[in-house]
């Protein structure tokens, strides 16, 4: 139950002095204006506008809220953020951040959250007396901290109060509906009317404040609780408890919120503040008595019956029992028998079971990535052992697609959509090296290409055939670097926007240019990827990124490279694990890396600050 023990009362502000005093001194500077990014108008209203935004400075999504209009809507925005913040109650809007910006508008933000109208919830169907119940006592609690503020709510009803998705109650508008207590003073009227140290001295005494408009409101909301079904009335409990709210006789009222919350507790433990014997028993206690000769004799004639049933069911169950033992000798044989084929059945249906979680196994990850000829070959012939393998043709087809054994899959009929099968047609015409890989780097990167041109849809086909397909061409033909353009397909396989051209490599120089904003992921944490950076497959001396999307040189862990150009890009930091790539010349443009990453950076790494070139940022 809340306290209402008085606390020091909230400071609000008055008038255009003090509203241009608080946005002094909450104003934000011009980095913290750009905190926010992502910035889409939600609602419009006369007085306020309601964004969604992403915050910047802690990584997560948030409503932003302004205000609008006059001074006066101004001041009671501000007040709104004085009296919410200074509540501090788990029941108010919580605030992550207020102050001043465009053009020295005030503003809050909070977590983004769909907020449901108690009004709503009462008709819903997760409605439950029980729930709305606690969800009463929460808003209890909130008034009740808000009398030891000194604040009354004026105009509190569910209009303004919501349920949050993670199902906690919100009472909303209190800098348009505050009411604060006036001071409570032993000086008569003229005193007050008199010196200002008499004034001053008023001004400091103690504050009053009447809960009983509170407490009426609370009734109301209390009813309104219950009406959901008009037909099936409250309780006389619950009854009794409203009619206490707003009682004309001062001495049956609650005096408090305090004692109106304890009710509702103790309601809650016994399901009645006076327990009575509920409806149905006490009906059947009155007609026992009234009826006492007449039920005597049906209770007998009752426990006649219950004992001849006992009797004939003991009975045919023995007899069940003899007859039972004769079928069990003449099938005591067949019984075994048909054991034993279910066991054998079983073991067989558990070793197939596991012979498909050790192909999915020989598929992914180190295990495949470690061997990927002898992995695939073992998980095709998984496969196709299977009772019935057309149940596998999806994971079958993968298989055969990496290993280029186009032919088997024309030949074995797998089923697949039907431009998967397309490309597997035509790629069966190609010629076939010794090794049974497509003889010419053309047909493999044509391959590619048709892999590349399947639609959306297809998206995660391309990216578990991607990188397995090159580590298979490569494990085949013993070679470490793959054919540019097997590369290309596979980034944009992660990468669906970006656009093939923007990848140059010259392998004389072993220098490669890989630009464009649509290009952020070259390392992903999947089990059909090595978790190495997609890079790796090529020998590279000097790398040039200028321009694009790649936010954290994580995405290059594990390469060696002479010399990386980060231009123009959104890395601010290098990382320093062990795992990170090591570099022998960095080049930046000036103030990309703040001063204390650049201290962090590797003693041996030259680095140089260059600006761009006008032509290289066009």
């Amino acid at each position: 139950m809340g306290s209402e023990k008085k606390k020091d009362a909230i400071k609000t502000i008055h008038d255009d002095s003090e509203l241009k005093l608080w946005k002094s001194d909450n104003s934000n500077s011009e980095k913290e204006s750009s905190r926010y990014s992502k910035i889409d108008l939600v609602s419009s209203c006369d007085n306020k506008n309601t964004y969604s935004a992403y915050d910047n400075k802690f990584k997560r999504s948030v409503t932003l809220v302004e205000s609008i209009g006059d001074n006066q809507n101004q001041l009671d925005f501000v007040n709104e953020i004085i009296i919410t913040t200074s509540l501090n109650h788990p029941n108010t809007l919580q605030i992550l951040d207020f102050g001043t910006w465009k053009e020295g508008k005030p503003y809050f933000t909070i977590q983004q959250s769909d907020n449901k109208p108690l009004k709503d919830y009462i008709r819903s169907a997760d409605s439950s007396e029980i729930k709305n119940l606690e969800i009463f006592k929460k808003i209890c609690g909130l008034i009740s901290h808000a009398h030891a503020l000194n604040l009354s709510h004026e105009k509190l009803s569910t209009d303004n109060i919501v349920l949050a998705a993670n199902g906690e109650v919100i009472v909303t508008e209190w800098a348009q509906n505050i009411k604060l207590s006036e001071p409570k003073t032993t000086e008569t009227k003229e005193l007050n009317e008199g010196s200002d140290s008499d004034t001053s001295k008023n001004a400091d005494s103690e504050v009053t404040l009447d809960a009983s408009s509170d407490i009426a409101k609370l009734g109301s909301i209390l009813k309104s609780l219950y009406s959901k079904d008009r037909n099936t009335p409250p309780s006389d409990a619950i009854s009794s408890i409203i009619s206490k709210t707003s009682s004309d006789n001062a001495e049956n009222r609650y005096q408090s919120i305090n004692d109106l919350e304890g009710d509702i507790e103790k309601f809650l433990k016994s399901r009645n503040i006076e327990p009575q014997e509920s409806g149905f028993f006490k009906g059947f206690a009155k007609f026992y008595q009234e009826n006492q000769s007449a039920c005597s004799f049906l209770l007998m004639i009752f426990a006649i019956l219950v004992g001849v049933a006992i009797y004939s069911f003991i009975d045919i169950n023995n007899k069940k029992q003899s007859l039972t033992q004769s079928l069990d000798k003449a099938k005591k044989e067949s019984r075994k028998l048909k054991q034993q084929l279910k066991k054998e059945a079983k073991i067989n249906d558990l070793f197939l079971k596991s012979e498909l979680k050790r192909a999915k196994k020989l598929m992914t990850g180190p295990l495949y990535f470690n061997s990927p000829q002898e992995s695939s070959k073992q998980a095709v012939d998984i496969y196709l052992s299977q009772k019935d393998p057309k149940k596998h043709h999806k994971d079958l087809f993968m298989a055969l697609m990496i290993r280029q054994d186009f032919q088997s899959i024309l030949k074995q009929k797998i089923k697949a959509p039907g431009p998967l099968m397309r490309i597997a047609k035509i790629c069966a015409k190609k010629e076939k090296g010794e090794n049974g890989l497509l003889q010419e780097d053309k047909d493999f990167n044509h391959l590619f290409t048709l892999v590349n041109k399947l639609a959306f849809e297809h998206q995660d086909f391309k990216q578990e055939f991607a990188e397995r397909a090159i580590s298979y061409r490569n494990a085949v033909t013993q070679e470490s670097a793959v054919p540019v353009h097997g590369l290309k397909s596979l980034i944009q396989a992660w990468n669906p926007d970006w656009l093939l051209k923007d990848l140059y490599y010259n392998p004389k120089n072993m220098n490669l240019r890989l630009k464009g904003e649509a290009v952020s992921i070259l390392k992903v944490e999947s089990p059909y990827s090595s978790g190495q950076s997609f890079l790796h497959l090529l020998n590279i001396n000097n790398l040039d990124m200028r321009q694009a999307g790649v936010e954290s040189l994580t995405q290059l862990d594990g390469l060696h490279i002479q010399r990386l150009d980060i231009r123009a890009t959104p890395i601010q930091e290098f990382p320093t694990h062990n795992e990170a790539l090591k570099v022998n010349t960095l080049v930046i443009t000036p103030g990309q890396f703040e001063e204390e990453n650049l201290k962090l950076l590797p003693q041996e790494m030259k680095v140089y600050q260059n600006k761009l070139a006008p032509q290289a940022k066009k």
